[in-house]
């Protein structure tokens, strides 16, 4: 009688241990990573949301100009390929500000930065959503081909831009600036890459 009881609470134990492992696994399996939430696409949550804390990363090319009125004037080519980073913060689901850094073939990284007020107006939930920004940096000119990197100067800038986003944490981006600057030639500015957000 005794070693029934204890076949019985035995197989009644290992049945419990059997079910809290299968459970157990069941909650791994179904947890997803940081890494599952931005590899994946998700068509039914909100894209753009408010207390977005993003990373940009971009490829750029650019090109100098005397002035606006050539931008449309003058051809585009013979510009540079270049790359960059920035950081977003966006308070409203509309609105959100930024700083960036890009860097040529002439010139180093770091040789200028960027700071940038975002209006975006998602377009309801496709995913899409057409935006304009602008702001004003820092440069020290050696971008400019032939330049030494010693004509520090304020920039101002603005341009256009649309971003694409898979699921609420990752999408892609083109826009393009036009730069002002004091001492050296204006600069249109193309950046292309992926926005991933952090938070």
């Amino acid at each position: 009688m005794k070693s029934k009881c204890l076949l019985v609470m035995a197989a009644a134990l290992s049945l419990s241990a059997f079910t809290t492992v299968a459970d157990q696994v069941t909650t791994t399996t179904t947890t997803r990573t940081w890494w599952s939430d931005r590899v994946t696409y998700d068509r039914d949550s909100p894209k753009y949301n408010a207390n977005e804390l993003n990373l940009d990363l971009f490829g750029t090319y650019n090109h100098f100009f005397p002035k606006f009125n050539d931008l449309f004037d003058r051809t585009w080519r013979h510009g540079e390929f270049g790359g960059g980073i920035g950081m977003n913060y966006f308070f409203t689901k509309y609105m959100g500000f930024g700083v960036d850094t890009f860097f040529q073939r002439h010139g180093h990284l770091l040789n200028n930065v960027s700071g940038n007020l975002y209006l975006r107006a998602p377009i309801a939930n496709s995913g899409f959503a057409p935006y304009i920004y602008g702001g004003a940096g820092w440069d020290d000119g050696s971008t400019v081909p032939g330049g030494t990197g010693t004509h520090d100067e304020l920039t101002a800038h603005g341009g256009v831009g649309m971003e694409y986003r898979f699921n609420p944490h990752l999408g892609v981006f083109i826009d393009a600036r036009y730069i002002w600057t004091d001492k050296t030639p204006d600069e249109g500015l193309i950046r292309s890459g992926f926005r991933i957000g952090l938070k």
